[in-house]
């Protein structure tokens, strides 16, 4: 199973003098790779990526989930790109989490639900056992997947939002 963790740009299409690395997705693909998932990670901030770009990138690497990582001055550029993704291949699975996300947690969905699921906190392991789960099940059982995994919000099929439980720090 393919999985592109992605980071998106502040302003999408400016390239920074400087940047710092984006730490939590390269935790979140250290514990994925070390579970036998095959993993890309693109740091769109760093490399200028507009939207369409960042999007091609992923496509390019014909995932079978994608997860962004953002701040909240972020959150607008990876909705556009969860959108997009959506549109091209609605199949995909898309998942949110982040900086943001740990202080707004479900209030994202009054702003879009393009995407499959967000979470909250530490991501390392919630991500790995969704993977898992849709390794073992397939994209068809998303829901039983998302349903036992801690830090983890997603809509059930009546579009109720559910917020799993905190689990505890690594």
């Amino acid at each position: 199973m393919k999985i592109t963790l992605c980071y998106p740009s502040l302003v999408p299409g400016h390239r920074p003098k400087y940047g710092l690395q984006p730490l939590g997705v390269l935790y979140i693909a250290a514990v994925l790779k070390e579970n036998g998932f095959d993993v890309e990670v693109i740091d769109a901030e760093i490399e200028g990526l507009t939207v369409e770009e960042t999007v091609e990138r992923i496509l390019a690497g014909s995932p079978d989930m994608v997860g962004f990582s953002a701040m909240t001055p972020q959150l607008v550029t990876a909705l556009q790109a969860c959108a997009r993704l959506k549109s091209l291949r609605p199949e995909m699975v898309v998942a949110l989490g982040g900086a943001h996300f740990d202080s707004t947690q479900e209030d994202t969905y009054q702003m879009a639900d393009c995407y499959d699921f967000i979470v909250y906190g530490e991501g390392e392991y919630p991500l790995l056992e969704v993977a898992e789960g849709l390794r073992k099940h397939g994209r068809q059982n998303l829901m039983r997947c998302l349903e036992p995994v801690g830090n983890v919000i997603f809509k059930d099929p009546q579009g109720k939002i559910v917020r799993n439980e905190r689990r505890g720090s690594i």
